[in-house]
């Protein structure tokens, strides 16, 4: 063990910018780190070691998920100098402390301080040993701590920033919350260490009434491990992948933007797109917004004011406070309101066209102001339209145009404050008159609601039900419906009942005997403009009835059907709504016969049940390897949670491929193409930055995918927002920079050492329960370096590999698959082992066929041989790193591969029929090879390739090939295999032959 940590090659930096890095010594930061000398901290002779470490501190429910309600944290610390293969071991990782319940804020402090004084005398003094295995004369050993991984909560509470809820929320930079939907990485302000330790210092001398001023100006406390001089809190707080990637991207996306339920329709809005309010909600809001005070703007809901949002084209993200504020701002871009919300006049608005002249108000609207005039206070009256008042005026007072066009709006309100104090209405100063003051004939007050009631019995109602309503409500309803030179001849009731009848005759609403016709379209009020309209019927077309959908105007279908649907414009009401039906159907909105099959209040999911069970279908199709941690069966259901793992093996492999085949022949505007471009970008930046070995040209294509990503997302879900988890992830290219490859900052280890306490036995008692925790685990690391052929008896080492195999299944979740990437390659089986010798004790002959394809292996590979061997020694299974290679016929999953030969230009796809191992003599020196037989998959050939989805998204999709085999076989070693694949057969009407997709799993 002593020669490991101490291996030459740790003590040789890197040069400064290494072509490939496999691992967080392969990059500069390590070697760079500053000795208590002077000189450089890796920079000592051989008899001194030097050892650098990272930190992870971790919660847990120390009885497991189902047991009572608990906490207690544990404090975790790996040696680097350890390769990967062994650094993450459970015998090799160190565990500093259990403690009960969960510390707040700077309640960790005292938890790091006795960690934080055997680090400083580690590094400063050093400890001296007075032997060593390899030292006998004695050797002095110095420490580091470097790297801290941690979730995104510990991380902050360790290393005394603020949460990531606070103002200052990121680690990184100074970017305000109110400003985390800026992605442009590059004019973020960024963190210095030499501010940091200075805030921090003033912190811990600042009186505790202070210390909170300092938080929220600076967003950061004092930590213990700023004690560690060399410490550098902005650069050694590492961006932990396994909860940034894999939970904070991937499971954001799935559950919080797109929304993943078996229990909801589906629908291409996502989770963040609430259901949208009514029609006449959305006609009320934009009045208030337009005119209503500021009061009353707040007590819309909160869908009202999303709703306002999207119409007026902005962000609809956040709560209540943010939309207000989009709202707010735009009410003052457009000169209605000033800075303290207070309605402008004409005067005092930018110059736009003068609506007194250009525009007519709309009847509606007239007639609201017509029932303010008559029974509001005098505020309402301030909140018109200079326009409207004008109109007012003239149905009040008399006059024409030309008498009020040049009056300004105080002076139009002076002219009806008179009006209602002659009327008895109100008074001077616009306070209503006590009812008992007001003479009888007060009773022609009409209200909102009667004038709404009347409006819609005109257009649908019978003529009896007209007849019924009283005279000033028929007054009211004749000033909306009829010109005002034939409302200024009526004086009776029922002359004004039949000219209301008259009217809808004309209108085609009713016979001649008042009988109604078919009911004409109601159009949508002009009120909301163009854009509203075809917002609240877009709004009807997704979860409104289909007898509301046929009542919409013939111009507002066709608009929304020219923004819904591409291709050629439909121009008739028929056929456009035949479009949308099919369109309710197909989505699943409505049954075959037009019914709704959701409610307006019930939210959908782009990932709901039609679109699970496509899903669901390819996963029970899909052949996995069997190392390969696969996801529940059940996605989207209660049993169906996924953990960061499976989060992993679903988006990267399931959703690519059913989302590809469903959604990647669509034209490239629609939604959906759009949506899988968006989703794929995001897949390519994760694995990206999951790949064993880091390059400065992945790192580019990483930031460009992810960016990318974020900003078509904000633009597909204007309902969503930034999280920190996102922000960050366009922080982690300068990690990838600093520490190489993800695998050397994931929290999978400290996961797993997790689970690990939770399986142990103690009596539930809090107080001691830390204590019997640390020691049992202690007992287990012991237990666990026991069983190594090195440190046993050679007369029971023939008893640890059953032991392992007893309690270890072929599933190999990220961390053992990267530990296990990392050790040498089993390229040649040992023919002495036992196991090995029980499977492979007899030879076997070649036939012709796999004895040519060996023959041309040898050819290919410039051996000269006159005569090749045709006895072999056949293997059940071959395991190389943490990979196993089996055949077809004993497992499907392990036998599919991707491979890659020296002369080839592009990758091919095949399946492993045998595995052998060959020897030969060369030079007098005897030689075994292990070999893979292969039977090869046909490429599509040219005119079938443009009807492949997959090859849209080469790096993470994929492609199709014929699902047949060359006759002729292919032997291969293990070298020239590139990774398995993901093997799902696909049948489509384009391509006359039946095809397989191949999904390369490449870790490297």
């Amino acid at each position: 063990m002593e020669a490991i940590v101490d291996r030459p090659e740790l003590f040789q930096p890197p040069c400064s910018s290494p072509e490939v890095a496999a691992d967080i010594w392969d990059q500069p930061l390590l070697h760079d780190l500053p000795g208590p000398n002077g000189t450089k901290f890796m920079d000592a002779d051989a008899n001194e070691g030097r050892y650098v470490f990272s930190l992870c501190m971790d919660g847990l429910n120390p009885f497991g998920k189902g047991g009572p309600s608990a906490s207690v944290g544990a404090i975790y610390m790996a040696l680097l100098n350890l390769p990967p293969e062994m650094r993450y071991k459970i015998e090799n990782m160190y565990l500093v402390a259990i403690f009960p319940g969960h510390p707040s804020k700077e309640q960790i402090n005292p938890l790091l301080a006795p960690l934080v004084d055997d680090l400083l005398d580690a590094y400063d003094s050093g400890i001296r040993f007075s032997e060593t295995p390899l030292h006998r004369e004695g050797k002095t050993c110095r420490c580091a701590m470097i790297p801290l991984v941690c979730d995104l909560e510990a991380a902050r509470q360790m290393a005394g920033f603020s949460t990531h809820g606070h103002t200052f929320f990121c680690s990184c930079c100074y970017l305000k919350l109110s400003d985390i939907e800026n992605i442009d990485y590059w004019t973020w302000p960024e963190r210095t260490t030499e501010q940091h330790r200075a805030s921090a210092e003033q912190w811990k001398n600042a009186e505790p009434e202070e210390r909170q001023k300092i938080m929220d100006d600076y967003g950061l406390r004092w930590s213990e491990l700023l004690r560690l001089h060399y410490w550098d809190p902005i650069k050694y707080t590492a961006l932990e992948a396994m909860h940034l990637l894999y939970i904070g991207l991937l499971g954001r996306h799935i559950d919080k933007v797109w929304g993943m339920s078996a229990k909801h329709a589906d629908g291409l809005r996502g989770i963040v797109d609430d259901p949208k309010p009514t029609q006449k909600e959305t006609e009320q809001a934009l009045h208030i917004l337009r005119t209503g005070s500021g009061d009353e703007l707040s007590g819309l809901r909160v869908e009202a004011l999303k709703q306002l949002c999207r119409i007026k084209m902005l962000r609809s993200s956040g709560r209540r406070g943010k939309l207000l504020k989009r709202l707010i701002a735009y009410r003052k871009e457009q000169g209605w309101f000033d800075s303290n919300g207070n309605p402008l006049s004409d005067e005092q608005q930018p110059l736009r066209p003068d609506p007194a002249v250009n525009n007519v108000p709309h009847p509606k609207e007239l007639a609201v102001a017509l029932v303010a005039v008559d029974s509001k206070p005098g505020t309402a009256l301030q909140r018109l339209r200079r326009d409207v008042l004008r109109e007012v005026c003239m149905q009040k007072l008399g006059g024409t145009i030309h008498d009020y066009e040049k009056k300004t709006k105080d002076e139009l309100l002076a002219l009806l404050t008179q009006y209602r104090l002659d009327q008895k209405i109100a008074d001077k100063h616009g306070n209503l008159f006590a009812a008992q003051d007001l003479p009888v004939s007060r009773s022609r007050v009409v209200t909102k609601e009667e004038l709404e009631d009347a409006v819609e019995k005109f257009d649908t109602g019978t003529k009896s039900a007209l007849n019924k309503l009283r005279l000033p409500v028929l007054i009211q309803l004749c000033c909306r419906k009829l010109p005002q030179d034939i409302v200024d001849t009526l004086k009776k009731k029922s002359d004004v009942q039949a000219a209301i009848h008259q009217a809808r005759i004309k209108m085609g609403i009713t016979d001649n005997s008042g009988k109604l016709l078919v009911r004409r379209e109601k159009h949508l009020p002009q009120s909301t403009g163009e854009a509203g309209q075809v917002e609240v019927a877009e709004d009807i077309l997704e979860h409104g009835a289909t007898s509301k959908l046929m009542k919409l105007s013939t111009a507002v279908l066709v608009m929304l059907a020219a923004k819904k649907f591409k291709g050629k414009t439909l121009q008739k009401k028929d056929d456009v709504l035949q479009r949308m039906r099919a369109y309710r159907l197909a989505e699943g909105i409505t049954d075959a016969d037009g019914k709704l099959i959701e409610g307006r209040t019930r939210s959908r999911r782009v990932l709901g049940r039609r679109m699970l069970s496509i899903i669901w279908k390819d996963m029970d199709a899909v052949v996995l390897p069997s190392t390969l941690t696969p996801p529940p069966r059940r996605p989207g259901t209660s049993s169906g949670k996924l953990e960061a793992d499976e989060l992993r093996t679903f988006c990267t492999i399931n959703l690519t491929i059913s989302l590809i085949w469903a959604w990647g022949s669509k034209p490239s505007d629609s939604r959906e193409y759009r949506m899988l471009q968006n989703f794929m970008d995001l897949i390519t930046a994760v694995k990206l930055a999951s790949l064993r070995t880091m390059t400065s040209e992945r790192i580019t294509r990483y930031r460009r995918h992810m960016h990318r990503y974020l900003r078509t997302l904000l633009e597909l879900f204007p309902g969503t927002t930034i999280s920190p988890n996102q922000h960050n992830s366009l922080h982690l290219p300068e990690h990838l920079e600093r520490f190489g490859p993800t695998h050397s900052i994931r929290a999978f280890s400290f996961e797993r050492n997790n689970g690990d306490l939770q399986t142990i036995l103690t009596n539930n008692k809090m107080v001691d329960l830390p204590g019997t925790m640390l020691r049992r685990f202690c007992m287990r690391q012991n237990l666990r370096s026991l069983f190594n052929p090195e440190s046993l008896p050679q007369s029971i080492s023939s008893i640890i590999a059953p032991f392992i195999s007893s309690f270890q299944s072929e599933h190999r979740g990220t961390l053992l698959q990267d530990m296990l990437a990392f050790e040498d390659p089993l390229g040649d089986p040992d023919l002495d082992n036992d196991e090995l010798e029980e499977e492979t004790r007899d030879f076997s002959r070649l036939g012709d066929q796999e004895w040519n394809a060996l023959q041309s292996w040898f050819a290919g590979h410039n051996f000269i041989r006159p005569h090749i061997n045709r006895y072999v020694v056949r293997n059940k299974k071959l395991e190389v790193q943490d990979d196993i290679y089996k055949p077809v016929t004993t497992s499907r999953g392990d036998s599919y591969i991707v491979f890659q030969c020296a002369d080839d230009a592009d990758w091919r796809a095949g399946r492993v029929v045998d595995i052998f191992t060959h020897s030969y003599r060369q030079e007098n020196i005897d030689v075994r090879r292990n070999f893979l037989l292969v039977e090869e998959y046909i490429a599509l050939e040219i005119r079938h390739i443009q009807f492949d989805p997959y090859r849209k998204f080469p790096f993470v999709g994929g492609r199709l090939f014929y699902d047949k085999v060359r006759d002729q076989l292919i032997v291969l070693e293990v070298d020239e295999i590139t990774c398995h694949f993901a093997h799902t057969r696909r049948t489509t009407p384009s391509i006359d032959i039946d095809c397989v997709h191949v999904l390369p799993l490449n870790k490297w």
